[in-house]
C-alpha cells in the first residue's frame, strides 16, 4: 500500500523581512512518529507506537484519539535532560546534556547500539533506568550524531566518525555487509572508526546521514564526501555504483562530490531520504539524488548525479525568489508539510 511520507528538507530562507525568521530546530521527526523536546529539556513523542518507538513503555499510538494530546500526553521515560532528538523508521535516539545518547524502538540490525537485536521501549521495565546509554568508547565524546533509516554516525570531539546499525550497502563504509550493534563485542573500543580519507585522522567539521547513505564535510580542504547507498546518483560523483560496500572504496579511495568550480566553501551539508545536498557560503541551497515529482525542485524530474555531466559545473541550484538565501536545511521523515511566512517546508516522496 502506497503511504505519503512527507519528506525531506526544512529551509529556513532570508527574506527582506528579517524580523520574520523562523528557525527550524533538531530533526525530531520519524516516518511515523515525532518526538520534541519541551522547554523543560524532556521529550514529548506522539504518532506510531508498534515498537515502542514513543519511549513510553507500552505499543499505544498517541495522537490517534480524543485526549492523548496536550497535558494528556505523557512524557517519553528517557533519563537525563534532553538536548537534541533524532527520528528513523521505528526507532529514535536523543542526546542529553551529559552528552550521552539514548535510542529505544525497533533494533532489528543493532541499531540500538546495545550488542543485541532486542526491541526497547515496549515493556515497563525497557526505559528510564533500565535503559542504558549507547555504550560508545569512553576516549571520545558525541559532539554530533544523526540517523539514517536503520543506522546511526556519530562525530567525535577528536573530528572523526563512526557508524553502527545496518550494513547492507556500505552505509557502515565497513567494506562489507557487516552490521553493528547486533552482537557482543561490536560497540565502544570495538567500533571501527570510518575511513574517508587517507589520513586515519583527518578533521571531520560536519556530518549528515539520511536513508542508507552519509556524507562528511572535511575541515582541511573543505570537500564533501559520502558513501552508502548509490542507486539515484545521492552520493554525487556521476555513477549510481554503491560506495563502501567493497574493497578500495573508502579512505583514499573516496571520492568527494563534484562541485561546481564557483563553491569557494559549504557552510553546511544535508542528507535525505535519497538525496544529499549543502549550501554554499553564498546561501545557494544545490540537492542531488532521487528526483521524481520534482523533489530537488529544479523544474525537472531527472534524477541528478548519476551519470557523468550532472555533477561539478552541470550542478544547478535550487532557487527561492529573487533576494533569498538558504540559512539553515534539514534532511527529515518528517510528518509535516507547510509554506510559513518565509520558512519553506518542501518535497514530498511515496513508497
Amino acid at each position: 500500500m502506497m503511504k505519503l511520507i512527507f519528506i525531506l528538507f526544512f529551509v529556513v530562507l532570508l527574506s527582506h523581512f528579517k524580523n520574520a525568521i523562523l528557525v527550524c530546530s533538531s530533526n525530531f521527526c520519524g516516518p511515523t512518529h515525532q518526538c520534541v523536546v519541551t522547554s523543560t529539556n524532556q521529550l514529548k513523542c506522539f504518532g506510531r507506537n508498534n515498537v515502542g518507538q514513543l519511549g513510553l513503555g507500552n505499543t499505544d499510538h498517541k495522537g490517534d484519539n480524543p485526549s492523548e494530546m496536550g497535558d494528556y500526553l505523557p512524557f517519553a521515560n528517557i533519563l537525563g535532560s534532553q538536548i537534541s532528538s533524532f527520528g528513523a523508521i521505528s526507532w529514535h535516539c536523543s542526546q542529553t546534556a551529559s552528552l550521552n545518547v539514548f535510542c529505544w524502538g525497533a533494533n532489528d540490525y543493532g541499531q540500538l547500539g546495545q550488542g543485541d537485536t532486542t526491541q526497547r521501549g515496549s515493556g515497563s521495565m525497557e526505559l528510564g533506568v533500565y535503559l542504558p546509554p549507547v555504550p560508545f568508547s569512553a576516549s571520545f565524546i558525541v559532539s554530533q550524531f544523526d540517523l539514517g533509516d536503520l543506522h546511526g554516525l556519530i562525530l567525535t570531539d577528536s573530528q572523526m566518525v563512526q557508524g553502527w546499525g545496518r550494513d547492507n550497502v556500505g552505509q557502515l563504509g565497513s567494506g562489507g555487509s557487516d552490521h553493528k550493534g547486533d552482537a557482543p563485542s561490536e560497540m565502544g573500543e570495538y567500533l571501527p572508526f570510518i575511513q574517508v580519507d587517507s589520513l586515519p585522522t583527518a578533521p571531520i567539521s560536519q556530518i549528515s546521514s539520511g536513508g542508507d547513505s552519509n556524507c562528511v564535510l572535511m575541515e582541511g580542504d573543505g570537500s564533501m564526501r559520502c558513501w552508502g547507498y548509490n542507486g539515484f546518483g545521492q552520493l554525487g560523483v556521476g555513477h549510481s555504483n554503491n560506495i563502501g560496500d567493497g574493497g578500495s572504496e573508502m579512505g583514499s579511495y573516496l571520492q568527494s562530490v563534484n562541485l561546481p568550480s564557483s563553491i569557494s566553501s559549504i557552510s553546511q551539508i544535508v542528507s535525505g531520504k535519497s538525496m544529499n545536498g549543502f549550501i554554499s557560503e553564498s546561501g545557494t541551497l544545490f540537492v542531488f539524488g532521487l528526483n521524481g515529482f520534482g523533489y530537488l525542485g529544479l523544474g525537472h524530474a531527472a534524477d541528478i548525479g548519476n551519470n557523468p555531466n550532472e555533477m561539478g559545473e552541470y550542478l544547478q541550484p535550487t532557487l527561492f525568489g529573487s533576494g533569498r538565501t538558504a540559512l539553515e536545511v534539514k534532511g527529515l521523515l518528517s510528518f509535516l508539510s507547510s509554506i510559513f511566512n518565509v520558512t519553506i517546508c518542501f518535497f514530498f516522496q511515496y513508497f
